[in-house]
């Protein structure tokens, strides 16, 4: 059983499409800030690649999806 609250992350490579969800989940009050640029290295390569990422709020509906999924 999980807790109360949970927070979903969401990594992607395209900043257009990270930008477009934030703008569809902060109306309903799902996100704080804008998506943030990361540069994680790969382990295998050793190479850098960028992503974004996006973090939701603590809310009991991220439990519910992530019961869902």
């Amino acid at each position: 059983m999980m807790g109360k609250d949970a927070r979903m992350q969401i990594q992607q490579k395209d900043k257009e499409f990270m930008q477009y969800l934030y703008d569809m989940f902060k109306p309903l009050g799902f996100v704080g800030s804008e998506p943030k640029e990361y540069k994680p290295i790969n382990k295998e390569s050793g190479k850098t690649y960028l992503v974004y990422q996006l973090t939701t709020c603590s809310l009991p509906f991220t439990v519910e999806l992530f019961e869902l999924w």
